[in-house]
């Protein structure tokens, strides 16, 4: 077979996969998005993540704020850390300079950084865009205390953070049980917050959470969490794959944590339906950082059985907008789709099954 013809299968299939996976989706929002994420996955275009940020509440306008600023080439960004490096790899012309509290050193990315006093010094009425999203109220207050009007500042990073926090439980179609005891798996629990939001979802029903985390670091955040806010489950020191073992992980102490090939430490693995749950799972939550389709493959006995809700993460690799809703599908054909969109970014698309 010529390379080709080769394409041209793959082409084909993806077709078909794409088709088959539309008619489960329940909403226009969800195909709409489905649509933007597939182009984006078979181009790689940035054409289609802006497509994608339009969909959510507000992404349409701070998109035009930032765009128009960075287009005059008057704009400045606040924060050279993780999320400072990815709105300069979305959005990578048109910035004067950054700024930060306390500069790792006089570049970024290319651009000059100085420190804050300097930047006040010779602050000449710039568009300041703030990328953080940790202390971004604080920045913003540092920003107003120092004379900077707020018409000036663009909170990019504490939009983005609120957009981040109402993901896994907003949609529509998951709603909380009526006189049953949800039993709820976090997988992927990083620092228990998707646990203490699902208790919150829930209000006053009964439930019981399973949260699976592998990172040390993060298990220390996890206990701290649910301890704080006396959260009723358990937390499982384990890695969710297909098989019950172990295998190389990245460990970050953050979101970004993952299984690698390129890990520095070993975390024990196991599979969901290799657990005996004390009830039928009403509830999946799933990101683990592109493990996802393994996790599930780990899940199918339990998915086929119990049915439950699933919020899955479905951004981490290009194939996965392919292969997660057929693989969900596989294992129920009733299953329906909705699909959010929860940040400025590629970042944070989740496919809702019910």
């Amino acid at each position: 077979m010529s390379g080709i013809d080769a394409i041209s299968m793959i082409n084909e299939l993806r077709q078909e996969t794409f088709i088959k996976t539309y008619k489960h989706f329940a909403d226009d929002i969800s195909r709409e998005i489905y649509s933007y994420c597939v182009m984006h996955s078979l181009t790689d275009d940035r054409f289609w993540i802006e497509k994608l940020i339009g969909t959510t509440d507000g992404g349409q306008d701070i998109l035009r704020e930032l765009k128009c600023c960075l287009n005059e080439g008057n704009a400045v960004l606040f924060g050279t850390g993780r999320w400072g490096g990815q709105l300069l790899e979305d959005f990578s012309r048109g910035w004067k300079y950054a700024v930060d509290n306390r500069p790792k050193g006089n570049s970024f990315k290319g651009l000059d950084v100085v420190d804050y006093s300097r930047f006040i010094e010779n602050y000449s009425g710039e568009k300041i865009v703030i990328s953080t999203r940790l202390y971004y109220d604080e920045i913003e207050k540092q920003l107003l205390d120092s004379g900077i009007e707020k018409n000036a500042i663009i909170n990019f990073g504490g939009k983005d953070d609120l957009l981040a926090q109402s993901q896994y439980f907003d949609c529509d179609y998951i709603k909380p049980a009526v006189n049953l005891t949800e039993f709820f798996l976090d997988v992927g629990a990083f620092d228990g917050m998707s646990s203490r939001n699902f208790v919150k979802w829930r209000g006053e029903g009964k439930y019981k959470v399973y949260a699976f985390e592998p990172d040390r670091v993060n298990l220390c955040k996890c206990r701290q969490m649910f301890n704080r806010y006396k959260i009723s489950g358990e937390i499982i020191d384990c890695g969710c794959w297909d098989s019950k073992g172990s295998i190389t992980f990245l460990s970050q102490g953050d979101s970004e944590s993952a299984i690698t090939d390129n890990g520095d430490v070993t975390i024990k693995t196991d599979y969901i339906d290799n657990y005996s749950f004390s009830s039928p799972i009403t509830f999946i939550k799933m990101d683990i950082e592109g493990a996802e389709y393994r996790a599930l493959l780990g899940a199918k006995e339990t998915i086929k059985r119990d049915k439950p809700r699933l919020a899955i993460s479905i951004y981490h690799k290009p194939e996965d907008i392919f292969e997660l809703p057929q693989l969900i599908l596989s294992y129920n054909s009733e299953y329906r789709f909705a699909m959010r969109h929860y940040s400025l970014s590629w970042f944070d698309t989740v496919l809702y099954a019910f």
